[in-house]
């Protein structure tokens, strides 16, 4: 027996040591960028993604996973740590993915690499990051996983990496619906390419159904969810084709939109000075990126010069003009009818009212042909005899294109924890509720969807339904570029209705909203709301530095 625990002991610390061998230095480098974040107590709070001790877990929804996740991060410390570890576990994962693209194409592990560095430092996931879309960071590393296991798949036929490429690609669609629009263009044009006269109808139906099969069963809670709660899960199908032109592609001009998604970047929140722009950084806008173009210009010429990777590289080439086109979006008048084509006939298209996250599809077509271009210049003399000072240089190269993602997003994201009075409000309505559920529904103003709250020093989506414990209704209100509130939120149009003509609370209670509190946090425009102290309906129950508690009589 116990020469029985000593062998598998013995086994456990191989496997351990193996894998801390192999992926020590990305471990390494997702560190340097968010080790920082772990140095202080309390929360991440981002434009589109923060945490709190209630968050609400539907199992139906299409965001359960994540979710899900950082709930069991949590379950041996504390929720702030659990998102903690989600945000670095995420960057992790899109070092993963461009290692296992690498992997397929080369066996130089310096390359490999080197390849995972661009994957994760580019203008893509920096802006992606600093606006809060983890999800969508997230999606984008599991396509880059699937992609890679696809490639090795293709290569070798095991049926481990068949699985493998099915199983991540269901999983990004868990994070992010629009990776299915972005697979398929990838799977279709690519793969069909790759496997052409090289794989029978047998083979081919295998592989389709595997597929189909991993993505069904990997993706049934939103699928159930969308078939008994369509109104819950409407694929943002209440967008207008002024959504188009409200989140287009960055840039004063067509052709500078071009220019910037061409180098990755175009997001439109950049414009809006929400995070730290990478084009203003030291005027070296684009110097990084231009230095690495001839590597992967190199490794275009040589994927269709070898008679190996002429397949992939045509594949890549009509999925990279394909993907321009989207991005631009309404930006240039050929892709604008494009766009305008796609959003008003294709299903669930209108989800997709941000053209630049086919951007993702532009940094995986750049990192396979670096790859190509790199296994050519490491058969080069001078570099073979430099190699470690050429690994260095690559890589700070690559690094630079977004350096502002390292040491805590260069400062830009700080820990914090929700005010003493929020959890003093919290415990208040808890120990004064009805009902050993909490069924007391609490309405949360100012109604704004996003806010600059005083305690996080920046602005965020407020984040209420996250902190207290029983349910909240909140600001839908995006109120950008035009755009009021798009959401088709039933509860924020009666909310709406109610501020617009400052009825009385019975208003609410008529429409069918069990309000039972109003927290009012004196925030941005808060005093606006001095009308609810005239309400006859309404009591205020306690005032702090942050907060005012009204219960409805």
């Amino acid at each position: 027996m116990v020469f029985l625990k000593e062998n598998i002991q013995k086994t456990i610390n191989s496997v351990i040591v193996s894998w801390l061998t192999e992926y020590y230095i990305y471990i390494i480098v997702v560190l340097a960028i968010v080790l920082p974040l772990f140095s202080h107590k309390g929360y991440v709070f981002l434009i589109d993604f923060n945490f709190g001790p209630n968050v609400s877990m539907d199992p139906f929804s299409g965001g359960f996973l994540t979710i899900a996740i950082i709930n069991i991060f949590s379950l041996f410390y504390f929720y702030a740590f659990g998102e903690k570890l989600f945000i670095a576990v995420v960057l992790f994962m899109v070092l993963l993915g461009g290692k296992k693209i690498a992997e397929s194409l080369s066996e130089n592990r310096w390359i490999i690499f080197i390849t995972s560095l661009f994957f994760l430092f580019n203008p893509f996931v920096y802006e992606r990051m600093m606006y809060g879309q983890i999800g969508l960071v997230a999606a984008f590393g599991l396509l880059c996983l699937a992609l890679g296991h696809g490639l090795s798949y293709v290569k070798d036929r095991k049926n481990s990496d068949l699985f493998k490429w099915g199983i991540f690609t269901g999983l990004s669609f868990q994070f992010s619906l629009h990776f299915i629009f972005f697979s398929f263009l990838l799977y279709s044009v690519l793969f069909s390419i790759l496997l052409w006269k090289k794989i029978n109808k047998k083979q081919l139906l295998k592989l389709v159904l595997v597929l189909l099969l991993c993505v069904i069963i990997l993706n049934t809670n939103w699928m159930v969810g969308y078939i008994t709660k369509p109104s819950q899960i409407d694929f943002n199908q209440n967008f207008t084709i002024y959504d188009l032109s409200a989140f287009q592609a960055s840039g004063k001009t067509g052709i500078e939109a071009l220019g910037n998604v061409l180098m990755m970047s175009g997001f439109w929140a950049k414009d809006r000075g929400m995070y730290i722009d990478l084009t203003g950084v030291g005027g070296n806008w684009g110097v990084s990126f231009l230095l690495l173009s001839p590597i992967i210009l190199l490794g275009l010429f040589l994927g269709l010069k070898n008679k190996e990777f002429r397949p992939i590289s045509l594949g890549l080439i009509f999925v990279f003009l394909i993907s321009i086109i989207l991005s631009v979006g309404v930006r240039l008048p050929v892709s604008r009818e494009i766009t305008y084509w796609l959003f008003n006939n294709v299903p669930f298209y209108k989800g997709l009212r941000e053209s630049g996250k086919w951007i993702s599809l532009i940094v995986i077509t750049y990192g396979i042909l670096l790859v190509l271009g790199l296994n050519q210049l490491s058969k080069y003399k001078i570099i073979r005899e430099n190699k470690s000072l050429s690994v260095i240089l690559i890589s700070l190269l690559i690094v630079m294109q977004s350096p502002l993602l390292l040491f805590g997003f260069s400062g830009q994201i700080k820990s914090v924890n929700y005010p003493e009075d929020w959890q003093e409000i919290d415990q208040y309505i808890i120990s004064h509720k009805k009902e050993k559920e909490c069924s007391d529904v609490i309405l949360f103003l100012p109604w704004h969807l996003y806010m600059s709250f005083g305690w996080v020093g920046r602005l965020v989506a407020t984040p209420a339904n996250s902190f207290f414990s029983c349910p909240v209704v909140q600001g839908t209100n995006m109120e950008w570029s035009g755009i009021y509130d798009n959401s088709g939120n039933k509860n924020g149009i009666i909310v709406e209705q109610w501020i617009k003509e400052k009825n009385d609370v019975d208003f609410l209670k008529n429409s069918g909203l069990n309000i039972n509190y109003i927290i009012l946090a004196k925030e941005v425009d808060w005093q606006e709301y001095e009308w609810l102290n005239n309400l006859s309906g309404l009591k205020l129950e306690r005032e702090t530095d942050n907060l005012k508690l009204y219960s409805v009589k």
